[in-house]
Parts: C-alpha cells; sequence; structure tokens
C-alpha cells in the first residue's frame, strides 16, 4: 500500500510542472519548454522522465529505509528535481541572452549608421546571435525582408 500511495507524487508531479509556467505568467508549458530550451521535446519525455525519477526514488529510498512514510516524502521531493534542472536551464539562457543582447543592438546600431534598411541591419547582426537563436533569428530575418511591420517581427 506504501508503494501505491508513494506513485501519486510522481503523477501529481506530471501536473505540477504547469505551476512553474503559470507563476511566471507564461502562456503554455510548451513556452516554458520553449524557454528551457526543450522546445523540441514533447511534452509526453518530460512526463515518463518526472515519473521515472519519482519511481526510482520512491523504490531506492523504500528499499533503504523501511519507515512507510518517508517513501511518499521522497517522491514528493524528486518532483522538484526535474523542474529545478529546467528552470536552472532556462535562467542560464536568460543570462546568456541577457549578455548577447548589446553585441546584438551594436551591430544593428553600425549596420544602421552605414546606411542600410533595417531588415539588412537585422541580417547583418545574425553573427552576433548565439547558437540557440538562429532559427528564430533566421524567421525574424525572413519576417522583416518579406515587409512585415517591425512591431509584428520582434
Amino acid at each position: 500500500m506504501a508503494e501505491v500511495i508513494a506513485l501519486l507524487p510522481g503523477v501529481l508531479g506530471v501536473l505540477l510542472t504547469v505551476v512553474p509556467a503559470r507563476r511566471w505568467g507564461l502562456a503554455t508549458l510548451r513556452q516554458w519548454l520553449d524557454e528551457c530550451g526543450l522546445a523540441s521535446v514533447s511534452w509526453g519525455v518530460i512526463a515518463v522522465s518526472i515519473v521515472s525519477i519519482v519511481l526510482v526514488v520512491v523504490g531506492v529510498v523504500s528499499a533503504l529505509v523501511p519507515i512507510p512514510v518517508v517513501a511518499p516524502i521522497a517522491g514528493v521531493a524528486s518532483v522538484a528535481i526535474p523542474i529545478a534542472v529546467m528552470d536552472s536551464s532556462r535562467s542560464r539562457r536568460r543570462r546568456a541572452a541577457t549578455a548577447a543582447w548589446p553585441g546584438i543592438i551594436d551591430a544593428i546600431r553600425m549596420a544602421l549608421r552605414a546606411g542600410l534598411p533595417v531588415h539588412d541591419a537585422i541580417r547583418a547582426a545574425h553573427n552576433q546571435v548565439p547558437a540557440g537563436w538562429s532559427a528564430g533569428w533566421s524567421d525574424a530575418v525572413a519576417l522583416a525582408s518579406a515587409g512585415t511591420p517591425m512591431d509584428r517581427v520582434l
């Protein structure tokens, strides 16, 4: 019975992954995963990973500690592991973006001063863009080149 109770935190953990997305005001879990650098990872992989971590932690704790109350507590605590790892990745990516942004703006500014149109200036800044942004930056360049208003491009 204790093992069945210990599995409940894993199931609840999958549902609680949505909490960080709402806490930070993000629209969807997909947006949160994208900010964590996991845009190509499906929701199912994330859910299976969380449940697997919980099962391993609960199994190890149940085998090592004969007290039935400890396994569910370990299950609840193990839900925080993947959320903390993803949040750490998200923070690391934001710091990298914050560090790269002045160089990007400077490249755009120099291209504009040289007389290039805005869409060419954005294209010229492509060398300053971090590797994780290149796909999105290419999309922005394509939209700007097509004549899309800049408020929609950015």
